[in-house]
């Protein structure tokens, strides 16, 4: 299936999520659009603070004060780390940011075993098609240090919820 997406307010259209772009098109509120595709582009990654780590973790060598680079979440809600010249996920609700651990509380067994103690800055780009059948790029979220900005493109993201 194709997410079919209406546009709640004006957003502009560029031929490349790639930072020499031109604006190609504006959407307004009300006009429908396919997404095709998008991309997650990090700029700087988070920086993120090893809080606990499991039994099947042990064969990354990773410990508990060892820091970590986070890269965003995949659509399963898992977030991304690289550590030590390893990648590893970690359930998006067991990934603290800042102390505060989500649904599930401290940093222990089935709590939070990473906490994101400083924010990076990313950038999610959304491919579209208009109806006139244009298509382009449209910024779907920023991330840099502690703001983010989310367009309404942000709901694809719904990590596999029905």
């Amino acid at each position: 299936m194709i997410p079919h997406v209406e546009i709640t307010q004006s957003y502009n259209v560029y031929s490349s999520w790639q930072d020499k772009r031109k604006q190609i098109d504006r959407l307004k509120p009300g006009q429908k659009v396919t997404a095709l595709d998008g991309i997650n582009i990090i700029r700087k990654p988070d920086k993120a603070i090893i809080r606990y780590v499991g039994p099947g973790e042990e064969r990354l060598s990773l410990k508990v004060g060892d820091v970590a680079f986070g890269y965003g979440i995949e659509s399963d809600a898992n977030d991304i780390f690289w550590a030590k010249g390893n990648w590893f996920s970690g359930w998006d609700e067991a990934v603290a940011e800042k102390g505060h651990c989500g649904f599930t509380s401290g940093f222990v067994l089935d709590g939070c075993t990473v906490d994101i103690v400083e924010y990076g800055r990313r950038d999610w780009w959304v491919h579209i098609k208009t109806e006139r059948g244009l298509t382009g790029w449209v910024l779907g979220a920023s991330f840099d240090g502690d703001k983010h900005w989310f367009a309404n493109f942000y709901p694809l993201c719904h990590y596999g919820e029905d």
